[in-house]
């Protein structure tokens, strides 16, 4: 009976513990996205600069 609770224990930290890297994972996703349509934006304004220096 000890080992079924311990297994359990096991595997609840272990699902646990994939939970945490799954939201750490999504979070860093999302600020990559952000950084690059920031990038994008800037790209933008650029070219839209460069074309009206003429």
């Amino acid at each position: 009976m000890d080992a079924y609770i311990i297994w359990t224990l096991a595997l609840a930290g272990a699902l646990s513990l994939t939970i945490w890297a799954v939201t750490k994972l999504a979070t860093e996703f999302e600020q990559l996205v952000v950084t690059l349509l920031e990038v994008a934006e800037r790209i933008r304004e650029a070219i839209r600069r460069f074309r009206d220096r003429d």
